[in-house]
C-alpha cells in the first residue's frame, strides 16, 4: 500500500474515532470502530464450534488438542 493510500484509509476511518498524527494512531472511539468492523464468531475465529471437525480445513482451524 501506497503512503497516499494509507493517508487516505486512515481519513475515512475519523469519523469512527481514529487519529493519526505523525505516527501514532489513536482509537478514540472503541467501541464504534469495532461495530463498523461487525465481528463476527462464525467468521472471525472467536470460539470452536460445537462439534466434531469434519473437513481437513475445519481440522486445521480447530485442532483436537485445543483450539483458542
Amino acid at each position: 500500500m501506497t503512503p497516499e493510500n494509507l493517508s487516505r484509509a486512515f481519513a475515512t476511518l475519523t469519523g469512527y474515532g481514529v487519529v493519526i498524527n505523525g505516527p501514532e494512531v489513536t482509537i478514540a472511539r472503541p467501541v464504534v470502530l469495532e461495530r463498523l468492523a461487525k465481528p463476527d464468531p462464525l467468521i472471525d475465529n472467536h470460539q470452536p464450534p460445537s462439534v466434531t471437525p469434519i473437513g481437513q480445513a475445519e481440522q486445521e482451524l480447530w485442532p483436537a488438542s485445543g483450539a483458542g
